[in-house]
């Protein structure tokens, strides 16, 4: 049980962590029959916290009322899920943000498909020690499970049987859709609350904003890009679809901003390479081969704690946090070096900056 920990940040400042709900009001809830009933966001926020402030934060909140969905998504086992009560978390729960900066850049972070975004703490703290506010955004009925306002359980819920390949590309894009719709009002919403009274008040810059996600979560990044010129960067973790890293949609392009595409696979398909390179500066593929899809969260991390041969997790967690926060700090600090030359790098990885020379 003690080696079930998240790896201790590499930045200068502690993380704190806040737990928000916000309701759209101008959105019912497509997952209930009940008619008055409003789409729901629940937020987990990482931030630089002032030394001193705040509790030391479980890295699961309501463990017991979340653990049958979490059960019920298939990812964990009942073992698996009493082991989360035992994870090794150093951030502080509701403490104060820190004063080093008066604003801080903001990042979304968009899970995979069935995966709270709890299981993104290794990266998300990562970043909070270096100065980035990260607020991760649970999706209700996409990820494992949250407690809604009304207390009752929202479980991942699968979409129905598709008959045909094209209503299963349907069904995706729908799913996709939610997201980008959820990651837009919430930075609308967290915009609006820095400036009227929160934690946040006052401490965001609003001209400094990204988004990451992981599998579906990374599709929905690359969407939200394209569509809102606000977001300064994004990044997909290995999240591929009909429209490659950029969308479920096929033949969509890259997003005109500084985009990553972090990932397991080896060789893209001609159309997205070429999408790549029509995105040129600005556009970068960093590739781990030794990957599985799912060491681009903390489960994997966890279950290699429980046995040692599971797979290269430590490796894939090391490589994502440390080449994401280099995009981040070119993207969003205006760092002018190359900060992919001094990646740390316990397994290969390949960095592929576009436009490829000879294309």
């Amino acid at each position: 049980m003690a080696s079930l920990e998240v790896p201790d940040p590499t930045g200068v400042h502690p993380v704190g962590r806040q737990r928000v709900m916000l309701v759209d009001q101008q959105r019912p809830e497509p997952h209930t029959a009940e008619l008055n009933d409003r789409r729901e966001v629940h937020l987990v926020l990482w931030y630089p916290a002032r030394p001193g402030t705040g509790r030391p934060a479980q890295y699961l909140d309501n463990l017991d009322v979340l653990g049958p969905g979490l059960r019920a998504g298939g990812d964990l086992s009942t073992v698996a899920v009493r082991g989360l009560r035992y994870v090794r978390d150093g951030a502080m729960a509701d403490a104060v943000i820190a004063d080093a900066q008066p604003s801080y850049p903001l990042v979304l972070l968009s899970p995979g498909n069935a995966t709270n975004v709890e299981f993104y703490a290794s990266l998300a703290e990562e970043l909070a020690s270096h100065g980035y506010v990260v607020a991760g955004v649970n999706h209700p009925y996409q990820v494992a499970a949250v407690v809604r306002r009304d207390h009752a359980l929202a479980i991942y819920q699968e979409p129905p049987r598709p008959v045909s390949p094209r209503e299963a590309g349907e069904q995706l894009s729908a799913r996709i859709d939610e997201r980008t719709q959820d990651l837009r009002f919430v930075l609308t919403e967290l915009l609006r609350s820095a400036a009227a009274g929160s934690l946040l008040a006052g401490r965001l810059d609003p001209t400094r904003v990204a988004v990451i996600g992981h599998s579906n979560g990374g599709v929905a990044a690359a969407e939200m890009c394209r569509a809102n010129q606000r977001i300064a960067g994004c990044v997909n973790l290995d999240g591929l679809q009909a429209g490659g890293p950029f969308s479920s949609r096929a033949g969509a392009e890259a997003p005109a901003q500084p985009f990553l595409f972090l990932t397991k696979e080896r060789q893209l398909r001609d159309t997205d390479e070429a999408a790549l390179q029509r995105a040129g500066h600005g556009a970068y593929k960093v590739v781990v081969p030794s990957a599985s899809h799912d060491e681009f969260a903390d489960g994997a991390l966890f279950e290699q704690a429980w046995w040692p041969f599971a797979g290269s997790a430590d490796d894939t967690i090391t490589v994502t946090r440390g080449v994401v926060t280099a995009f981040l700090r070119k993207t969003l600090t205006g760092d002018t070096s190359d900060v992919f030359d001094n990646l740390p790098a316990p397994t290969d990885i390949h960095v592929y900056g576009y436009p490829l020379p000879g294309k």
